[in-house]
């Protein structure tokens, strides 16, 4: 099955790589919903500009500094340390 991923416009090569790995990639802002994780950029406010809060389950990922390999280990894993 596919993983949907909510991403921060702003990573474009990294929306990039993660579709050419197979995972669906939607627009962190774009108010989709069914997301297994979003992965943003400027921490907490980013979470609040979404509608995510009411999904159970969502995995928020800092996605600054991290390379495609270092997020898809954290997806496959479906755990991520503190959002600060």
């Amino acid at each position: 099955m596919v993983k949907t991923i909510a991403v921060d416009s702003r990573f474009q090569d990294l929306i990039e790589a993660l579709r050419e790995r197979g995972y669906e990639v939607v627009d962190l802002y774009g108010g989709h919903t069914g997301v297994e994780a979003c992965i943003y950029y400027d921490g907490i406010r980013d979470f609040h500009n979404t509608d995510y809060s009411r999904e159970t389950g969502v995995l928020m990922i800092d996605g600054r500094g991290r390379s495609v390999d270092d997020i898809e280990a954290i997806l496959q894993r479906g755990v991520y340390s503190s959002l600060f």
